[in-house]
């Protein structure tokens, strides 16, 4: 086992990814090698599922997180018939999609299997919700959507947006410690209930090549080394991984005790919600998304007064 941390040295592609960039230098590699590339991209209807690349003009599809539990199961027949064509093949997903797909496959060298490291997984129903309460907010349908891109770096990495484009050039961008829909996923709120119990978490239930995750706390881990677009811890669990690290170039050797301090969910499982219940039946008998999410995580008004206070003074 080996653990680093990875930034691309190209800045267009660290801007496009969640954190260092990392899967995509690593999927550009096994595209070179004339393999193909499985991960989570937007349908037309911005809900997720997992796509076949082959090419390295739609790796853009792939780069960067999206907060919804993708569906990945019509993936594993094509990939399992891209293996038996010989191909290379590289799977990214969370640590429950790689374990399934493990399962069905075996260990096989032509297969390099990526795993997220995972705070959960949101149901799809919140997404879908949410997203048309925002349409509706702002006087569009979800046509009108050109771009849906939940880790907006316009702030920095670490201070990252959900940003909804739209067609007329208008967009919907907020701080993800003021979105609604990111503080229920950050609070757990709209988690599936297994991600309580995830079994597959490093480093014992790991069934990964390799896990990537952001590099939380780099600042003090490794203050010589300028983050602030986004850093990557990279973990080869398997020789099958560590056959690939030459490709991640520069990195920095990384102590993973005090990685996971700043990134918890590498090893452990997200906590239910005393209200995970409670939260849950009431989104579902209501069709006012936004007020059931205020009511759950939303600001206080005294936090509310507070924060534009501080606004005031910074303009």
């Amino acid at each position: 086992m080996k653990i680093i941390a990875y930034q691309n040295p190209d800045y267009t592609t660290l801007l496009h990814s969640s954190s260092g960039g990392a899967f995509t230098r690593l999927a550009q590699s096994v595209l070179h090698q004339g393999g193909i590339v499985y991960g989570a991209a937007f349908n037309a209807d911005w809900t997720v599922t997992h796509k076949r690349v082959d090419n390295e003009a739609d790796l853009r599809l792939l780069q960067s997180s999206k907060y919804l539990f993708s569906d990945y199961l019509s993936s594993i027949s094509l990939v399992m018939a891209d293996m038996r064509n010989g191909k290379r093949v590289l799977f990214s997903g969370t640590p429950c999609q790689v374990a399934a797909l493990q399962k069905r496959i075996g260990k096989n060298a032509n297969l390099l299997l990526i795993e997220v490291a995972c705070h959960g997984s949101p149901e799809r129903k919140y997404w879908e919700k949410y997203l048309e309460s925002i349409c509706k907010k702002t006087h569009h349908q979800k046509e009108d959507i050109i771009e849906v891109n939940f880790r907006d770096k316009r702030n920095g990495w670490a201070a990252y947006n959900l940003t909804i484009k739209f067609k007329d050039g208008q967009e919907f961008s907020e701080r993800a410690t003021d979105n609604l829909y990111m503080r229920a996923f950050l609070k757990n709120y709209t988690l599936r209930k297994a991600c309580f119990k995830c079994p597959f978490k490093y480093p014992s239930g790991s069934k990964a090549d390799i896990t990537l995750g952001d590099f939380w706390g780099n600042y003090k881990i490794l203050p010589d080394v300028d983050g602030t677009s986004g850093i990557s811890i990279v973990i080869f669990n398997t020789e099958n991984g560590l056959k690939e690290i030459g490709h991640l170039r520069p990195n920095w050797k990384v102590d993973i005790e005090k990685a996971i301090v700043y990134n918890p969910a590498i090893t452990e499982c997200a906590k239910k919600p005393a209200l995970y219940n409670e939260f849950s039946t009431e989104f579902q008998n209501s069709n006012r998304a936004l007020k059931v999410f205020s009511k759950y995580v939303g600001d206080s008004l005294i936090l509310k007064l507070k924060k534009y206070t501080q606004r005031l003074l910074h303009l």
